[in-house]
């Protein structure tokens, strides 16, 4: 109890100080003051008495007292490392050096001391240009900020020294250009408030700043000392009122008289509703922090959201946002004063998410997550479709984002974490109490299920031995919020030990670093902290800490979308994936939770089990409950499997080739998607011949005969004597126009991309429509159709030697067995050595190489530079690398693969890879299997040599010419991760399958046809189809 006092003191000390020096007239606000903007205020001149002066010296005489040795400006060791405050916070004082030495007017400095000051900036300056990654950059408004910032600097000296030319000038340009080009300076002139506002020093010389003045709000341009102060300088009226804003901002901001000034001023609204609704969330009570401050905060807040009509900005009568209007909601909400949420919704409702103000260009997460908390606290059964709106936009901004998720307001990916999992965490509660009935449908909840148990999980996996997350309290202080969430859900019902330790790890950090300087993780023109909020933050977590190291509730939230009966199975998949030595140095709360994380997928992608194969005589699909990061490639690489051997492989038994050639024609470079059956339309029918006859046994023959040679006829044509040839028939249509075919001179016209199926019987049938849509889902992905040509081929070619791999797979299961043994004498072991098959046929027969080539398509439309559409290995090395590794995955997990299911292959008669020759000189089964883990292990090595080298080769290539890809290269980075995490994936199958055999056993049923099919291709080598008719 002696802890929880203390806390509520801190909580009181904190309003107090934020109080500290909050006027009525001028408000308040603790961010940290920057470079950039006291540099700014350092030019506004004015004259007095006759003579032109700086008015602001100190903000001048401060550039110069905390100017780096290395010429740049970095005013605490914890200021943020961004390229692009760096860039800003270096190129302002610059101009502020520069223009000061050319006009000292009534201030005396040494020149040629400023001459050095700036010329180490200036090289400072082209140093951070040179290493900045433009792709990479968010913080708002950068694009029209820094041209404007190089144009002043280069104009003010027209020496070649003073051009700046870095890589990625180019690419800023045509940013600048794209947001230029929608820009008319008449738009500020109305009386609509925008947010070009903020940042006016971006616009002298382009608009008259005669024609905005009525934007100002208590002397300011939306609280900006940088906009205001050119407003100031190139108005032809000098403006007393923003000469006083300025002044206060000296006296009152967090610089406090030194000279040094925010990039924004005041931010009342903004810090008030910060500090508390972040401290009511986690478990502050009004009754505890009862005092004159929380009164008088209160009254900030209800007054602000009443004479501002329910929407207000970040300060008294700025641009309305929703992250301040929504929190002023939440906030009141909490203290008791309900408020409406009408008006948020009617001002900031977009089509799928909500704005963070009006002409967002990009939406931000943080924002949807406050619009959430608002809208569950205030009226969740009137507001039901905005919060079905919000919940999907969440879900998907989640599973859109690639590695750890980012939000505009803020450098760490904790930040907007925190917030999602309070708003997931808040959507359930209601949810679950039925004041939300029908409104969210069952995938919506399990996509949020998901998103909310990977936003709590890899936090938790993030956390440094030492109890923090990135060496930052506030940080830090996410980290308990988010762990705090988890525990209440039931999700994490055998998690909570891994838990509770990390909350008090994390409390032990907090506790030992108070003194800590808030971090630059803040986002405005350049980062910044806010001491107010950062405290807010570590306050609220120290008291989940200590609720949660006391307490310890039982989980109470998330019943509907986790069933805790699954926890049992669950523990023994960790104790099967501990023994794979991937996971051998894991602890098993890892597993445990990756386990809760495979679970929640498998029943999304449950009711895709049957979308492409219908499973039939296949046996209980145990995988299903495997499947470590389940996706439905992942799924129909298992189905293909089974189909081909309970259903193509039967079907054309005896008949290989003409399979081969359907999947030839099937998967022909030329062959557009989708591909689609053709039958015979009237016109046909109408005039066929009748001196030819229709077979209803053959699999592959519609005039009931059979051609021992195994081919029929010419592609795309019927013959015109009314017999039917029997080779598949593909349509010829171009650009959208039907191909035609004519019968007995009669003209049809045939469905583009159709092949034809007239005549064919339901087996064949079946086979093609199971194969057209696999391969259909897979050439009409989303990434295909956006990839590069050569990785569209590639997958093309992929997916064929794959299927094709199958064929072989299956008839060398059907081959003759062994008279003595009974054993299996598959065709490939009497038509090739081991060494060739199992890098061809057998690696073509898993779905390593195809899944390989469609990851290829995904990164390469997903993640090359210029937005993607690229080769994802884009040199010759990569390409030669890429294949390498691909050839070695495959090799390696096939031989794994056999290591595990020797049996069952024994029992069903399928091809092993210890059934070839080359194994006949070991004595036994076991023996055989140590000589077959010795190859594994040299194909796991080379695997992991290639990646190194492929890798090494990708980084150098970026390196080449004389200008440096620095997009390229962090791509590359990022696709390079990728494929670590694959070669992983296909690792722990491997070792998965050594453990115990995965894969489902196909059904006895088949089995026994297969057996009767066997015998009747050995008797014959024309098989008497009336055996495949009745299996039909």
């Amino acid at each position: 109890m002696g802890e929880i006092n203390s806390l509520v003191d801190g909580v009181k000390s904190l309003m107090q100080r934020a109080l500290q020096y909050y006027g009525r007239e001028t408000g308040f606000g603790t961010m940290s003051a920057a470079p950039y903007d006291t540099a700014r205020v350092a030019l506004v001149a004015k004259e007095v008495d006759g003579r032109k002066q700086w008015l602001f010296p100190e903000c001048f005489e401060y550039l110069l007292a905390t100017q780096s040795s290395a010429g740049g400006w970095s005013w605490t060791k914890n200021a943020g490392d961004a390229s692009i405050d760096s860039i800003l916070n270096t190129a302002g004082p610059l101009l502020a050096l520069k223009r000061h030495a050319a006009n000292p007017l009534q201030l005396h400095h040494d020149p040629q001391i400023l001459a050095e000051r700036i010329s180490r900036a200036t090289e400072t300056l082209r140093s951070h240009l040179a290493n900045w990654d433009v792709s990479t950059t968010d913080h708002v408004g950068f694009e029209i900020i820094v041209p404007a910032m190089l144009e002043f600097l280069e104009q003010d000296d027209a020496s070649d020294s003073s051009v700046f030319d870095f890589d990625g000038r180019a690419p800023l340009m045509k940013i600048n250009q794209a947001k230029v080009s929608r820009f008319r300076p008449e738009y500020l002139y109305g009386s609509h408030c925008m947010t070009a506002l903020h940042s006016f020093e971006s616009f002298i010389g382009k608009i008259d700043f005669d024609r905005v003045s009525h934007h100002k709000t208590g002397g300011s341009m939306l609280g900006s000392p940088s906009s205001t102060a050119a407003y100031l300088m190139h108005s032809s009226t000098w403006d007393d009122e923003s000469e006083a804003y300025l002044r206060t901002v000296v006296r009152l901001s967090a610089g406090q008289n030194t000279g040094a000034i925010p990039s924004a001023f005041p931010s009342t609204y903004f810090e008030t509703s910060s500090l508390l609704s972040t401290v009511l969330r986690a478990g502050y009570t009004p009754a505890e922090l009862e005092s004159a401050e929380l009164t008088q905060m209160t009254e900030i807040l209800r007054e602000a959201f009443e004479h501002e009509g329910g929407v207000l900005g970040f300060a008294p009568f700025f641009e309305p946002d929703v992250d301040d209007s929504a929190k002023t909601i939440t906030c009141l909400t909490q203290l008791g004063q309900p408020s409406s949420s009408r008006k948020l919704i009617d001002v900031f409702e977009a089509p799928t998410h909500f704005r963070t103000y009006a002409g967002e260009r990009d939406p931000s997460l943080t924002a949807n997550c406050n619009s959430l908390i608002a809208l569950l606290q205030s009226d969740p059964l009137g507001s039901s479709s905005q919060i079905l709106k919000i919940t999907r936009f969440l879900s998907d901004y989640w599973w859109k984002s690639d590695g750890k998720i980012k939000d505009k307001w803020n450098t760490s990916y904790l930040y907007p974490s925190v917030l999602l999992v309070e708003a997931l965490v808040d959507v359930l509660t209601v949810v679950e109490q039925g004041k939300l009935p029908d409104v969210l449908d069952e995938e919506t909840l399990r996509r949020l299920a998901i998103t909310l148990f990977q936003a709590c999980f890899r936090p938790l996996l993030d956390q440094k031995p030492g109890g923090s997350w990135n060496n930052s309290v506030e940080e830090t202080a996410y980290g308990v919020l988010i762990l705090g969430e988890a525990r209440k859900l039931h999700m994490f019902d055998d998690l909570l030990e891994p838990l509770h330790t990390a909350i008090e790890r994390a409390a032990a950090y907090m506790r030992a670093n108070q003194d800590q300087p808030a971090r630059y993780i803040w986002i405005e023109k350049v980062s910044y902290p806010s001491p107010v909020v950062a405290q807010s933050y570590v306050l609220a977590a120290l008291r989940v800490a200590s609720d949660t190291l006391s307490q310890r509730k039982a989980p109470s939230i998330g019943s509907g979308v986790w069933d805790r009966s699954h926890a049992s199975g669950l523990r023994k998949h960790v104790e099967l994936f501990s023994q794979a030595p991937l996971f051998a140095a894991h602890p098993r709360w890892e597993l445990a939770g990756s386990m809760v994380e495979s679970s929640l997928f498998t029943n999304m992608v449950r009711n895709h089990r049957t979308a492409v194969f219908d499973r039939a005589d296949v046996g209980e699909d145990k995988y299903f409950d495997f499947i470590y990061e389940m996706s439905i490639i992942a799924l129909l690489n298992f189905q293909v499997d089974e189909f081909m051997e309970a259903t193509a492989g039967p079907g054309f038994v005896g008949q290989f080739d003409r399979l081969r050639k359907l999947i030839c024609e099937m998967l022909a470079e030329d062959q557009p998607v989708p591909i689609v059956p053709y039958e015979t339309p009237k016109c046909v029918e109408d005039t066929k011949s009748t001196n030819g006859t229709e077979g209803i046994n053959s699999i592959d023959d519609t005039n009931g005969t059979h051609e021992a040679d195994g081919t029929h006829g010419t592609n795309g044509t019927h013959s015109t004597n009314g017999t039917h040839d029997t080779k598949v028939k593909l349509a010829n249509g171009t650009n959208g126009m039907n191909g035609t075919s004519s019968v007995n001179g009669t003209k049809c016209n045939l469905p583009v991309n159709a092949i034809d199926l007239t005549g064919r019987n339901p087996a064949y049938i079946r086979v093609f429509s199971h194969l057209s849509k696999f391969l259909n889902f897979i050439l009409e992905h989303r990434w295909v159709k956006t990839a590069s040509e050569w990785d569209q081929k590639l997958l093309r070619r992929e997916l064929k030697t794959y299927v094709l791999g199958h064929t072989q797979q299956a008839e060398d299961n059907l081959g003759p067995r062994d008279p003595v043994t009974g054993r299996s004498q598959p065709v490939s072991t009497r038509t090739t050595t081991f060494f060739n098959w199992v890098r061809t046929t057998s690696a073509d027969h898993i779905s390593c190489p195809y899944s390989f080539a469609f990851i290829c398509c995904f990164m390469g439309s997903t993640l090359t530079p210029q937005g993607g559409g690229s080769d994802c290995f884009p040199s010759a090395g990569e390409k030669y690398m890429g294949n390498a590794l691909c050839r070695h995955l495959s090799t390696m997990c096939r031989m794994y693969n056999d290591l595990g299911s020797t049996e069952r292959d024994r029992d069903e008669g399928n091809l092993n890879s210890i059934d070839f020759p080359e194994f006949a000189s070991h004595k036994d089964v076991k023996s055989m299997q140590r000589a077959l883990l010795t190859l594994a292990d040299y194909e796991r090595q080379a695997y992991m040599d290639t990646l190194t080298r492929l890798g090494k080769i990708g980084s150098d290539y970026c390196a080449e010419g004389d200008v440096k890809d620095n997009e390229g290269a962090r791509l590359g980075a990022r696709r390079m991760a990728i494929w670590s995490m694959f070669c992983e994936e296909v690792d722990l199958y491997g070792q998965v399958y050594v453990v115990r055999d995965i894969s489902a056993h196909i059904g006895s049923g088949v089995r026994a046809n297969l057996d009767s099919m066997r015998a009747a291709e050995i008797a014959s080598s024309n098989p008497d189809m009336s055996q495949l008719q009745q299996y039909q």
